[in-house]
């Protein structure tokens, strides 16, 4: 069973992007939100962004974007490989304000 690293709830602020999590430790990671809350007219973007080299710019590795009622409740990124400054993030572009739990684990121990 994968041990959890960090996790939360993250009240979005619609168009602000909010860092959720900072891992600075190499290994695997996932990002996973509950988005049960959402209704029509939500639309919600998740990143994780990553440096290839020690002291490099942070760039996107996952992104994905999600609108309206969704189906399946839970959202997980793929398995993401932190090598040395990882930025996971949450933003709701439209929509009413809403509360989404979440979570950074590392998958890899």
């Amino acid at each position: 069973m994968p041990s959890q690293s960090t996790s939360g709830t993250q009240t979005a602020t619609v168009t602000t992007e909010h860092v959720l999590a900072t891992i600075t430790t190499a290994g695997v990671y996932e990002l996973a939100v509950d988005t049960n809350a959402m209704v029509n007219g939500d639309e919600l973007e998740l990143k994780i962004t990553d440096r290839v080299l020690t002291g490099g710019t942070n760039r996107t590795c996952y992104f994905a974007s999600f609108a309206h009622v969704q189906a399946t409740n839970t959202k997980k990124s793929p398995p993401i490989v932190v090598l040395f400054n990882a930025t996971f993030t949450l933003k709701q572009t439209a929509g009413t304000s809403r509360d989404f739990p979440w979570g950074v684990n590392r998958v890899d121990t």
